[in-house]
């Protein structure tokens, strides 16, 4: 019947057009097709139960003697038969089922009926079951939970038991338990949270699974209907206003957006944290990965507002969420698919992101969270990447260059990636093309160098000259390296450079201009956004191309820069340029790509090109000369692509031939299409990837990693992750494949240098994040883009908000920046305090080693915080950039721009050994725009905003809000966990030389804070230290203020266009005892902290009290604390006390010079350094220091990079 009324359909179609001479009757022809399309599915439909009804009815079959099969979770793959899948409901008094009284269909009775229908078409039936209220159905192998009960009727309720894992749980009365989970329950086709609506009428193909392993909701998909290789499901209403989303944007990379509604959800969302009611309580949903189908979330609106035309949303579905679940390959298909979504709540936002997360590992079996998992070697040591320096134009003279600049600035680097640029690769192009290409690059070579001699001033002019005529007299190859080399001598002599004055190079009269200058290739587009009049003036510069080419070549990019770049997905010309450059301009586009970028290369072999080793001096040279130059440098890191470069591995080359490699075309999802129209037309589309088969994935990472570790190097970063899941198609689909080549990947990292050697990159899809079992560091952010000015500040927002769940699994990146860049100050202060490895990509010859020195020692050890940066709670629900899509809400108007929304400041907090950080920002003015796929200034004059620091931003400090909470531990276990989490000892371990040492500081850092935090937000407080009475000192860097706060007083700091301040906090920590005629040792933190009272002396506190800041030149000051410790005055309170019983505090520093800021209600009487060193010139001695009565502050300096203790005595 539907061949039928296609056929019909088009015969009309194709008649009217011909009469009329028009194409208009096609736009009534496509609705009338479907609708008609439609009705004769429904009559299928109602003829299939009429002859179902009518064989029930006339076998006499007794139903009831049939059993009911029982529901197995499991994907059907390459399902090619005509399916009804099903599921006996699992209930009290087999409620649903196939037996009893149900009424269910056999399914014999079903099957007899298709066959009638289909012929003797091979049918697969499981039981059909009518459709009935959904009710909570554990999941296969799962445990069946203790506090699930299951109940007919029309109030089928199934509620979850709330213990924890942490071995606390809620009361009867519900609430948070002790900050962590609270009921969750599931009523009829509702989810309720402590008893609040979190979600109403879901649908009935969902399936709630609860285990007393989980504290959450498992919902899973089990449809009636045939298997599927893909599923849109309304989840139902969420009731919830205030949303945090991080969705993909990129195949790569994933950002944050704050829907208005749950409609306005973006697709490609991986990770949703609402706030049910205000203050919490909080839920996180997060999408999973069930053998080959992986679910995203959506809403309605979030999809239109992409669209060229969004269509209006329905007031009654603004708050409907939706949710996509895949496989990314047709012939994988499925009609149930037990895990899907897992949902958790609590109180304390954070704890209940890192329990969902937990407890989805463990669920899932197939990555493991960061707390269980020792830290990256590389994340306390200052590094390099030669990527923005050079792009894949890097040669050893410059990486030489840039390690010796660093090292005389007093920032030496303790580790180096090696990034893009070392590799033998070619275009796949033919071998003529390749010759071309070469010819091409001289012939523009040689342009540069002549246009600098004109350009530049006389002295470089000069020099400019010879290079040029040195350049055109070269003949042989050898002569032409040479040429080449001095051309790009003269290349930043060009005019209007970066730096410097116009035709002037940037390091004109120095010595270095006569030796450096710049090795990057004139007409190399790596690192530079391939947009439209990029492509038009690199074609133009094409002198072999004939002048009708050039003109069309000039109006087609004009065409991609005004009509596809930014267009939305679904315009007539994204689809017409898809046509296009597949079919018609696929040789043109493949031959610009050969010839001016690395994207269409691939690997030829897995040793180093010409550039890093010869005949003679092999690459281990290279690295074995950098170590014996350069003593600090502890790690080398070398960059490759997860398929083996961008285009995968070369099918021609005899180097990897045993590989087997074979052409593969990316088969990217509708989702990505739609979020990355790009991916239609980028050069793997066009040419395809050099891809290696499944069973050859371990040979290949075993063998460029062997080839790595036998050079010499230490570890890998393994780039373009994100794009592995386009080619699921004939290989079990996306996440089926990239599971298994993380798999391969993760054990030859292992096996070769320790899983802890690796930095995990444009890794964004859940297809790579749930597949990290052993790597522990991952970039969490877009790159770094020197040249894109609007990209930087959203860049700060990027990393903070998508540490909150990926920080979860990982160690944070935040990716390298640029010193001596106009946004480097923000750059600089997020990484203070990020909890990130810091690492800069300089170019030689431009550093700003003022700001570098507050990140760095001169050792090149970094302090750095113990967790990954995240939001405070006050800002996890508003956007601080301030930007309003014109189509991403409902409530606007299509086409109708929102004004910015209401100014607000982005504060990231962060945990130091013996203190907190707080950074605030000012983000306004550019974000990414999602419709136009690229970064977007939309306020050239940005407003200041007010940024309001208190000791509640952080979380140990916050007030609880404990609604019907009976409370967790008391005084004694609060203490105990603040005890020893105050005296941890130092964290920095080398994991390599001791990775069980490692593992256990891991541990330690990641779960004591936790508990201390759950212990502290009781409502009955602990002693002196309860919330109210806490004291603590708070030093503001830029402004260099300090403050005494309580929980009622706020820093507040005006901050203009990228500005930052950085706050760290100590707690106050009393040296005398009033009650106490003996001195006493102090343990830091538990129940010393001093408190307001009446005897309070001018600074409002009682008695002797102090606090350790830390070294006030660094960013993150509290972070080069290492050891604490204080004995207590036996003064009876009484100032000052009598000699010979001095009140005393012991700080360990990490090694730099600078200033150490500590806070004393009174003068000290004396202070002296002890330095760690071998011998006799380490022994203690006194120094100077400054004390300020008003302020509090005192400081003393310090002249030596040793790590050294300072004993303050009053």
């Amino acid at each position: 019947s539907e061949r039928v009324v296609l056929l019909l359909v088009k015969s009309v179609t194709t008649r009217t057009c011909r009469s009329a001479g028009t194409m208009a009757p096609l736009r009534w022809a496509a609705p009338l097709f479907f609708s008609f399309l439609r009705s004769t599915r429904l009559l299928l439909m109602l003829g299939f139960l009429c002859s179902s009804t009518a064989l029930f009815a006339h076998s006499k079959l007794d139903v009831t003697s049939r059993t009911a099969s029982k529901f197995v979770p499991g994907v059907v793959q390459r399902q090619r038969s005509a399916s009804v899948a099903g599921s006996s409901f699992i209930g009290a008094q087999g409620i649903g089922g196939g037996g009893g009284d149900s009424g269910g269909f056999s399914a014999g009775v079903v099957k007899d009926s298709l066959r009638m229908i289909l012929g003797d078409t091979d049918v697969s039936v499981s039981t059909f079951q009518p459709r009935l209220r959904p009710v909570a159905v554990p999941v296969a192998g799962w445990k069946q939970p203790a506090g699930l009960t299951v109940s007919g009727g029309a109030d089928a309720t199934a509620t979850i038991a709330t213990e924890s894992n942490i071995g606390t749980s809620a009361d009867s009365s519900g609430g948070p338990a002790g900050g962590g989970a609270v009921e969750v329950e599931v009523v009829g086709n509702t989810i309720k949270v402590d008893g609040v609506t979190l979600l109403e009428n879901m649908p009935s193909t969902l399936r709630a699974a609860a285990s007393s392993d989980l504290t959450g909701v498992v919902l899973g998909l089990l449809d009636d209907g045939p298997a599927k290789a893909q599923w849109d499901i309304k989840l139902g209403h969420l009731t919830s206003k205030n949303l945090l989303s991080c969705a993909r944007i990129k195949r790569w990379w994933m950002a944050p957006q704050w829907p208005d509604s749950p409609s306005d959800v973006p697709i490609e969302t991986q990770f949703l944290v609402a706030e049910v009611v205000a203050g919490g309580p909080y839920v996180v949903m997060l999408p999973l990965i069930e053998g080959s189908f992986r679910s995203t979330l959506y809403g309605t609106a979030g999809r239109e507002a992409i669209q060229t035309s969004p269509r209006a949303v329905p007031k009654a579905d603004e708050t409907l969420l939706s949710m996509r679940v895949e496989s990314g390959d047709k012939s994988v298909v499925a009609s149930a698919i037990p895990s899907t979504l897992y949902i958790a709540a609590g109180y304390d936002v954070y704890e209940t992101v890192e329990r969902a997360f937990k407890e989805v590992s463990a669920h899932l079996g197939t990555f493991k969270t960061r707390a269980s998992k020792p830290e990256p070697p590389l994340l306390r040591r200052f590094g390099w990447c030669t990527w923005d320096a050079f792009y894949s134009d890097v040669e050893p003279v410059g990486v030489a260059r840039g390690l010796e600049e660093l090292a005389e600035g007093g920032t030496p680097a303790r580790f180096l990636i090696l990034d893009d640029g070392w590799q033998m690769t070619a275009s796949h192009g033919a071998a003529a093309r390749e010759a071309k290409k070469e010819r091409l690059k001289e012939v523009l070579r040689l342009r540069e160098a002549k246009k600098a001699a004109v350009a530049v001033k006389s002295k470089v002019a000069e020099k400019a000259k010879v290079a040029a005529n040195f350049a055109f007299s070269c003949s042989k190859v050898a002569e032409q390296e040479r040429a080449k080399k001095a051309a790009h001598k003269v290349k930043d002599a060009l005019p209007h450079g970066e730096e410097g004055e116009e035709g002037e190079c940037a390091n004109a009269g120095s010595p270095e201009e006569d030796e450096y200058c710049d090795v990057g290739d004139p007409i190399n587009t790596s690192g530079t956004t391939l947009t439209g009049d990029v492509v038009g003036q690199v074609q133009s510069t094409n002198t072999d191309t004939p002048a009708v080419i050039k003109w069309l070549s000039d109006k087609a990019a004009k065409f991609y820069s005004n009509h596809v770049e930014h267009a939305a997905p679904d315009k007539w010309t994204v689809r017409l340029w898809a046509f296009l450059c597949m079919y018609v301009l696929k040789g043109p586009f493949l031959e610009f790509y050969d010839t001016f970028t690395d994207f269409s290369k691939r690997l030829t072999s897995f040793e180093a090109n010409s550039k890093f080793q010869t005949a003679e001096k092999p690459f281990s040279s290279f690295v074995s000369d950098l170590r014996h130059r350069f003593a600090t440098l502890d790690l080398i890191y070398a960059w490759h692509a997860m398929p083996g470069y961008w285009a995968g591995v070369s099918l021609d080359s005899t180097d990897t031939a045993a590989l087997n490699p074979r052409p593969h075309l990316p088969t990217p999802t509708q989702f990505v299409k739609e979020m990355e129209p790009g991916v239609q037309w980028d050069p793997v589309m066009l040419g395809g990837l050099g891809a290696i088969p499944n069973d050859k994935a371990s040979d290949f990472y075993q063998g460029i990693h062997r080839y790595l570790r036998e050079s010499g190097l230490d570890g890998v970063k393994v780039d373009a992750q994100g794009a592995m899941g386009t080619f699921g198609e004939g290989n079990g689909g996306g996440p089926e494949l990239v599971r298994h080549f993380t798999s391969a990947m993760e054990g030859s990292v292992s096996d070769n240098f320790g899983a802890s050697h690796c930095i995990n990159c444009m890794c964004h899809s859940t297809e790579n994040m749930y597949n990290y079992k052993l790597t522990t560091m991952a970039r969490v952010s877009d790159d770094f883009y020197p040249r894109d000015t609007p990209s930087h500040t959203y860049h700060i927002a990027a990393v903070a908000f998508n540490s909150v769940f990926m920080g979860e699994i990982v160690n944070a990146d935040w990716d390298m920046f640029n010193s001596k860049h106009d946004a480097a100050g923000i750059h600089a202060a997020a990484r203070a305090v990020g909890g990130c490895a810091v690492y800069t990509s300089d170019k030689p010859g431009e550093h700003d080693f003022d700001l570098l020195r507050r990140l760095v020692f001169p050792d090149g050890s970094v302090p750095v915080a113990l967790r990954p940066g995240r939001p405070t709670a006050d800002c996890l629900f508003k956007d601080p950039t301030g930007y309003a899509d014109p189509l991403a809400s409902t409530s606007a108007p299509p086409n109708v721009a929102k004004p910015p929304a209401d100014p607000t400041a982005l504060k990231i907090w962060n945990t130091n050994r013996f203190g907190y950080v707080v950074a605030a920002f000012n983000l306004r003015g550019s974000a990414w725009d999602r419709r136009r796929r690229s970064y977007q200034t939309f306020e050239e004059e940005v407003s200041p905003v007010t940024a309001k620091i208190t000791i509640g931003d952080i979380p140990a400090w916050a007030p609880t809000p404990a609604p019907g909470s009976a409370g967790v531990a008391g005084v004694a276990a609060a203490a105990q966990f603040e005890s020893h989490f105050r005296h941890t000892d130092e964290v920095v371990v080398d994991s390599a030389a001791d990775p069980a040492a490692a593992a256990s500081a891991a541990e330690l850092t990641h779960t004591l804070e936790p508990q201390l935090r759950r212990a502290r937000r009781t409502s009955e407080g602990f002693g002196a230290d309860s919330v109210a009475e806490r004291v603590v000192v708070a030093y503001s860097h830029v402004s260099g203020d300090v403050k005494l706060m309580r929980a009622s007083d706020e820093i507040s700091v005006e901050l203009g266009t990228r500005d930052y301040e950085v706050v760290t906090m100590a707690e106050l920590t009393a040296l005398t005892n009033p009650d106490s005629s003996a001195g006493v040792d102090v343990d830091v933190g538990a129940g010393a902290s001093a408190s307001a009272s009446a005897s309070a002396n001018a600074h409002g506190v009682a008695g002797l009290s102090w606090a350790p800041i830390g070294l006030g030149n660094m960013l993150n000051s509290g972070g080069t604390v290492l050891s604490y410790k204080a004995a207590v005055a036996p003064s009876g309170g009484k100032t000052p006390p009598a000699p010979g019983s001095r009140a005393q505090a012991s700080v360990g520093l990490m090694g730099g010079a600078g200033e150490f800021v500590g806070w004393a209600s009174e003068a000290p009487v004396s202070v002296t350094i002890e330095f760690e060193r071998p011998d006799a010139s380490g022994r203690a001695r006194a120094v100077a220091y400054s004390y300020d009565a008003e302020s509090g502050l005192f400081k003393v300096l310090v002249d030596a990079p040793d790590r050294q203790t300072i004993t303050i005595t009053w």
